[in-house]
């Protein structure tokens, strides 16, 4: 039974076949539901227990492929230090590049965030610790933002490569900590994980200063004793974690209801007004067989990441499904990860286009306990937090959107006392990031006591952004968010400036 299950994975009609299927029982399966009762609440219930049924058992199939397989699937990833001193150029080659053209502008947006107290109501799991060790303040975080740029450009020249990578991901570790104080923990965790994994993982063997070094000393390159295939199977289980958790709480949250209802419309409504009305070239929240495609696409992409990711035969697949994912995100949403984007030249052969030769599948290598243990950790403990659904640093469940976004959304409102009109909020948009003021103003809304914490926190927003606004309200408002729909009801003052 566990080798036909496997065996899905091994063939292109068993994965057309197993896809098809799978599609049509969610489709037939969510919309016989209908029939069965009129009633929501037991419609909504019903579905929801046949989606996590169906959910549970794809996810035991693919475990069981996954543990039958493992061990050819590791023996057949077949990489060289050619693979691995490649991505490392690429990695920390965007971020040098980065650095020269908008290393001030990072500097910067470090210093708006520690000028401002955060709430201790919105630290990180488990991360209240950090400012207590390391202040916020414009010493450390110069000094650190000068060890991130070095290091950077040291890494991709392969100089002392693993303590430069070291130096790197200790100064992004403290860097990137910082913005998840202030009302929204970024997702940027891969960029810290791509980086350990390339320090252990023996990134500077070969195309870099120290081989040169090495060379001129007249040091044996021992390449046939590293398995520079580890580290590409221990990044590539880590994008497919990424992906895992969010596809699995939206199902076992909502149920199918979360793509095959009008939720995806919504959501993209949700979003785009959360920045401000933006709205995308193309319209898809116009097209309801379009957008509900996109949503179960989503969920399916999302869950089956990482098992076709590990097999040879559905690989590409998973591949061309990720780059129109994160395609779709960015047109219709506004949102790009960029690093991880980058994380896919980790599944071109270098080695083969370059004509060096990868080791085959028989090969026996030493153990690299190092990267072992540092990868087991990233590993397990992102599945934990997958798991417990926990936003933290530097591990952490990435965003799951699991819920039926409202057509109605509370925001916050500041009216300002000069003109009795509402303050246009593009400037905290742009000096954070819209995701992050709204997340502030969700907070708000939901601890709105005249001396709480949050208030407290957005009033010091407004004083230092808005200092010629000295007389205004801020007010929770319920608005239709749809661009065709909005409209705003319900005013209600929480707060009113001593002036």
């Amino acid at each position: 039974m566990i080798n036909r299950l496997s065996s899905i994975f091994e063939s292109t009609k068993g994965i057309f076949f197993f896809l098809a299927l799978l599609l049509l029982i969610t489709v037939l399966g969510y919309n016989t539901i209908d029939f069965l009762s009129s009633e929501e609440t037991i419609r909504f219930q019903t579905q929801l227990w046949f989606s996590r049924i169906l959910i549970v058992g794809l996810t035991i199939i693919c475990l069981l492929a996954l543990f039958r397989k493992w061990g050819e699937i590791s023996n057949g990833i077949q990489r060289s230090q050619i693979d691995i001193a490649v991505f490392r150029i690429l990695f920390f080659g965007f971020f040098t590049v980065g650095f020269i053209f908008t290393g001030e502008k990072l500097y910067q947006e470090t210093i708006n965030f520690i000028q401002i107290p955060f709430n201790p109501n919105s630290a990180p799991n488990f991360l209240s610790w950090l400012p207590e060790l390391l202040p916020f303040d414009k010493t450390v975080v110069s000094i650190f933002i000068f060890l991130f740029g070095i290091s950077s450009l040291t890494s991709l020249f392969g100089i002392k490569t693993k303590w430069s990578i070291l130096i790197f991901s200790i100064s992004l570790f403290y860097l990137f900590a910082i913005p998840n104080f202030y009302g929204k923990v970024n997702h940027n965790h891969h960029i810290l994980w791509f980086a350990l994994i390339l320090g252990f993982g023996r990134s500077g063997d070969t195309l870099s200063f120290d081989r040169w070094i090495s060379n001129r000393k007249g040091k044996p390159d021992n390449k046939s004793q590293v398995n520079y295939s580890q580290p590409f199977l221990i990044l590539w289980t880590l994008i497919g974690i990424i992906y895992f958790f969010p596809g699995f709480w939206k199902v076992w949250n909502t149920g199918f209801d979360w793509a095959l209802s009008d939720n995806i419309r919504d959501q993209l409504h949700l979003k785009w007004f959360q920045l401000g009305d933006w709205l995308p070239i193309f319209r898809l929240d116009q097209h309801p067989i379009l957008y509900k495609s996109t949503g179960l696409f989503t969920i399916y992409f999302e869950l089956l990441f990482l098992p076709f990711i590990l097999f040879k035969r559905t690989r590409s697949v998973a591949i061309i499904s990720g780059l129109i994912f994160h395609l779709g995100t960015l047109i219709f949403m506004n949102i790009f990860f960029v690093i991880l984007v980058l994380g896919y030249s980790t599944f071109i052969p270098w080695s083969k286009i370059f004509k060096k030769t990868a080791p085959n599948e028989t090969t026996k290598f030493s153990t690299n306990l190092q990267l072992k243990y540092i990868g087991g950790f990233l590993i397990i403990g992102n599945i934990i937090f997958g798991i417990a659904q926990i936003n933290s640093w530097p591990l952490t469940c990435y965003p799951t959107f699991a819920s039926i976004a409202s057509p109605v959304q509370s925001e916050i409102v500041i009216i300002d006392g000069r003109t009795d009109k509402p303050l246009d909020k593009e400037i905290l948009r742009n000096q954070f990031d819209s995701a992050r003021i709204w997340n502030i103003e969700q907070d708000l809304i939901q601890n709105s006591e005249l001396n709480s914490q949050s208030l407290d926190f957005y009033n010091q927003l407004l004083n230092r952004y808005y200092p010629e606004v000295t007389d205004y309200k801020v007010c929770i408002q319920k608005t239709f968010i749809s661009p065709e729909k909005k409209s705003e009801k319900d005013l209600k003052i929480i707060y009113t400036s001593p002036n």
